[in-house]
């Protein structure tokens, strides 16, 4: 299988969604919703079936009676609907599968956050083992997807997931964000809107009843209390990168003639973008003055390691730097 790229065959498999193949996506993501209930330790109901699978109570039936006698669910006499043994273990390779493409979609191509998990959702009902293992080499046997969730493995214990809520640190705290849940999606977008990702540094003002406010690249950020349940952190003593993004001074801050020292790449830049930028010479350390700017204002020719390289507003504010004062 050749991974890259991953767009015609991403769209050639896509196409191929015979009525086969549209029963098994039906019920890898049901047993799917059974493995979510069942970690918050809550059983699954018909009713969870037709509405998260989209389909009528008749067909969720079916598809719950179709899993009872492949020896994957058990229904019980309250109706309640719970996952057997050989039921985990096949949800648990759906969701590593899911968790790997995640990865390599934020790595290895160009697609924009809020697009990683319905893409993966469609890669992973094809994938077959021989996929899952050459994927995991190319990655590199990750731990973790790029939501911070952890990718269980083949053999042993799934990795702990980080931190805790938001909510729950202490005003006043540095911390790093260590997992962005994706679902349900409007709490994911809210996030994604501040233009939060994992391994950015935070600084927690206060967690009210109905929102949540914290300092985060240079600016305050104030969430709903609802999207704060999506947002895990961890405590961290900041390297200098880290203290560089809080702060909040990027290249698209200096004027012309003003240098400054490279510290660090926002982390909600990643894979192609974010080798793109580390190519043309913006590393740490890496001294950039901005020499002139088109009569429009946009882009702006900056001198690194030697070079003009001109970046577009947008690319410069995904670069932080230190102040000049810290500089000198």
């Amino acid at each position: 299988m050749s991974l890259i790229p991953i767009t015609s065959w991403w769209k050639r498999w896509s196409k191929s969604l015979r009525p086969g193949i549209r029963e098994r996506v039906l019920f890898e993501d049901a047993l799917k919703l059974v493995h979510d209930r069942q970690s918050e330790g809550l059983p699954a109901s018909v009713e969870d079936f037709a509405r998260s699978l989209g389909v009528s109570r008749q067909k969720a039936e079916q598809v719950v009676a179709r899993l009872n006698q492949m020896g994957l669910l058990v229904r019980d006499p309250r109706g309640e609907i719970w996952a057997t043994e050989e039921g985990r273990r096949e949800t648990v390779r759906i969701v590593r599968i899911h968790r790997l493409w995640e990865r390599y979609l934020a790595e290895e191509t160009g697609l924009p956050p809020d697009d990683w998990h319905r893409r993966a959702h469609e890669l992973e009902h094809h994938t077959n083992d021989d996929d899952l293992r050459e994927l995991e080499r190319t990655l590199g046997f990750p731990q973790y997807d790029p939501h911070g969730d952890p990718i269980p493995p083949e053999a042993g214990k799934t990795p702990p997931l980080r931190g805790e809520r938001v909510d729950q640190a202490k005003p006043g705290d540095t911390l790093v964000i260590s997992h962005l849940e994706d679902e349900p999606h409007a709490r994911y977008a809210e996030l994604l809107s501040h233009g939060l990702a994992v391994g950015m540094p935070i600084r927690l003002d206060c967690a009210g009843e109905q929102s949540v406010r914290f300092q985060s690249q240079g600016r305050t950020v104030q969430i709903s209390r609802d999207a704060a349940q999506n947002l895990w952190v961890r405590s961290a003593e900041l390297r200098p990168d880290q203290q560089a993004i809080l702060d909040g001074r990027t290249l698209a801050a200096l004027a012309v003639g003003e240098s400054a020292v490279v510290r660090g790449i926002s982390p909600r830049t990643r894979g192609l973008q974010r080798r793109r930028l580390l190519d043309l010479g913006f590393v740490p350390g890496s001294s950039v003055t901005p020499e002139f700017r088109s009569p429009g204002g946009d882009p702006t020719a900056f001198r690194v390691r030697g070079t003009l390289i001109a970046l577009r507003r947008d690319q410069a504010s995904l670069i932080f730097v230190e102040p000049p004062a810290e500089t000198a």
